[in-house]
């Protein structure tokens, strides 16, 4: 799971990468949160849920150790759990996932995907 941050803004993005471990569990999730709006106050944000580019937990992990991230703080890298939670609260502390170290001011961090225009 990955929650990339502006540490500029003191703030995520607003995504996050999960790997899922099964259809049903990425049908459980979809169906669970698609289109759901945030439990924060003043906020009129909805949970839009989308396939990453990176399909796959070995893929997504090379992925992300081959990001620069402008972190200085190990409780924003990227982490995988195992086993799998596949939704259950197992008592287990996550694995960060290294990535390639960006001294903070010199990047602008990960940006997000440009939104597709409605038509």
């Amino acid at each position: 799971m990955y929650l990339p941050m502006d540490f500029r803004k003191e703030a995520n993005f607003g995504y996050a990468f999960i790997n899922l471990t099964t259809p049903a569990a990425a049908k459980v999730l979809y169906c669970a949160l698609q289109n759901c709006g945030w439990k924060v106050q003043g906020s009129k944000k909805v949970i839009r849920i989308d396939q990453a580019a990176q399909q796959g937990k070995a893929t997504l992990v090379r992925h992300l150790e081959r990001m620069r991230l402008e972190c200085d703080k190990d409780e924003f890298l990227p982490v995988q759990f195992s086993p799998p939670r596949d939704g259950v609260n197992v008592p287990a502390a996550p694995c960060r996932i290294r990535v390639q170290p960006l001294a903070l001011g010199e990047g602008r961090g990960p940006r997000p995907r440009p939104r597709p225009k409605a038509a």
